[in-house]
């Protein structure tokens, strides 16, 4: 058939009337919710599964799904594509989704799972895809794999180090070192896009210009040779 596409969940039309007006229309939209999936071992495979509530959480009939996928397939299909891309290989929640309730404004909830790597599937190129959906409205909220930026929690050796303020902020937010610090800070929004970047050459303070930013959340990471730094960014 042929294929259609759909914005947050509605105003489905054909793939071939998408313009890149609308497209760019939602390239500043932020989510409310963020994912990090983490996955350890190799044919047998631990995977966590961490949804973070950047502002408050949608609501709604809220599912998760966690999904096996194949980076890439050599296959000769009927149509003479051989090369396939992302291809889909098991569910790990139910096929309709797990029941979520996410947590609070600034708290995140964490889902376990583990998983086999089949005999004909390439052990190297099996991830874990993740995602939230309104089941009812088939809006996606955000989805995540391993290959996203880090927006876990903070390093031992930064923790509590750092300050970030005024929170939320209108213009400028500063960032305040406990002693002299050098390393790259960066701002993401929810889907991951890094927004802005500075860098820190044996500073204490750092004054970022947020002026630009739309209102809502973001992670403001610290990265430097002791660790990494993450906090959430509330713009007004």
């Amino acid at each position: 058939g042929t294929p259609r596409v759909y914005f947050n969940g509605s105003s489905g039309i054909s793939a071939g009337q998408v313009s890149a007006s609308m497209l760019q229309d939602r390239v500043g939209q932020l989510s409310p919710l963020a994912i990090q999936v983490r996955e350890s071992g190799s044919s047998n495979r631990q995977v966590e599964v961490e949804v973070y509530s950047l502002d408050a959480p949608p609501s709604g009939d809220l599912r998760l799904f966690v999904a096996v996928v194949e980076k890439e397939i050599q296959y000769n299909a009927p149509n003479g594509e051989t090369l396939h891309h992302d291809v889909f290989r098991d569910m790990l929640t139910n096929k309709d989704g797990d029941p979520f309730s996410p947590a609070a404004a600034g708290g995140s909830v964490t889902a376990s799972f583990n998983f086999t790597v089949a005999n004909d599937w390439n052990v190297n190129q099996a991830y874990v895809l993740a995602f939230v959906q309104d089941y009812a409205t088939k809006e996606v909220f955000n989805s995540g794999t391993r290959f996203d930026p880090v927006i876990n929690s903070t390093s031992e050796e930064l923790a509590g180090t750092m300050r970030l303020y005024p929170n939320p902020a209108l213009e400028e937010a500063v960032v305040e070192f406990s002693e002299a610090a050098t390393g790259v800070l960066s701002i993401r929004n929810g889907m991951g896009q890094t927004l802005l970047t500075q860098n820190a050459a044996g500073q204490r303070t750092m004054r970022v210009d947020v002026q630009s930013l739309p209102a809502g959340a973001y992670w403001v990471s610290f990265e430097s040779d002791k660790g990494q730094w993450v906090e959430t960014l509330y713009k007004r």
